[in-house]
C-alpha cells in the first residue's frame, strides 16, 4: 500500500488554494496567528525626590517594570504645565495600580526615619491596588488601607528587592510569568 502524505490527502480533497491557506495556518505556529491585544497595566510609582530614589526609579525601577509590559508613570515624567498636586492626582486616577518607595527621607524621634507626606497622600489618594517598598528602618506612619503589600529592602540589595516584587506581582496576577524550554 503506497503511503500518501498528509499534504497529498488534502490537494485531492481541497482546491489549491484553500489547501495551501491551510498548510500555512498548521505549520505555523500559533502565537503567531492569534495576536491578543492587551492594554498594559499603568502602574504609578509614588516617591520623594531625593537623588538616591530617583535613581532607583528612573534608572532601575521603571526600566524593570517597563521590561514586564507595565506603563509606568510617576511625576518627573509625567511633568507638564499646572499645578501639580492636580497633575499627579490626574496621573493617578488613570492608573490601575500603585508602587509607593517608603525611604529614610526624614529622620524621627528613637533614631527611625519615615518618608515625606506626598508618598502617604499619593497612596492614600490612589485607592488602587498597591505595593509598599520600605526601606528597612523606615517607619510607616499609617495605613491609608489595610489591603497594602509591604516589601521591606535594603539599599544596595536592589537584585532581592526586585524578585521579591516579582514575586508579589505574579502572585497579585498583575503580571504573567511563563518560562519556555527549548
Amino acid at each position: 500500500m503506497a503511503r500518501i502524505s498528509f499534504d497529498a490527502m488534502l490537494r485531492d480533497s481541497i482546491s489549491n488554494k484553500q489547501t495551501e491557506e491551510f498548510l500555512r495556518l498548521y505549520r505555523e505556529p500559533l502565537k503567531e496567528e492569534v495576536k491578543i491585544e492587551e492594554k498594559p497595566l499603568k502602574i504609578f510609582i509614588s516617591f520623594s525626590e531625593y537623588s538616591e530614589n530617583i535613581y532607583l526609579v528612573e534608572q532601575l525601577l521603571d526600566p524593570f517594570l517597563s521590561h514586564l509590559s507595565f506603563d509606568v508613570h510617576y511625576w518627573r515624567k509625567d511633568q507638564r504645565i499646572g499645578i501639580p498636586t492636580k497633575i499627579i492626582e490626574d496621573i493617578i486616577d488613570n492608573c490601575d495600580g500603585i508602587i509607593a518607595l517608603y525611604t529614610k527621607d526624614d529622620k524621627i524621634e528613637g533614631g527611625s526615619y519615615r518618608s515625606t507626606g506626598n508618598v502617604t497622600f499619593e497612596l492614600g489618594r490612589a485607592r488602587l491596588p498597591a505595593v509598599i517598598l520600605c526601606e528597612k528602618g523606615t517607619k510607616i506612619e499609617s495605613m491609608p488601607y489595610s489591603t497594602i503589600t509591604v516589601i521591606h529592602f535594603e539599599r544596595g540589595k536592589f537584585g532581592q528587592l526586585f524578585l521579591d516584587l516579582l514575586k508579589v506581582l505574579k502572585n497579585s496576577r498583575w503580571i504573567d510569568i511563563k518560562t519556555s524550554m527549548p
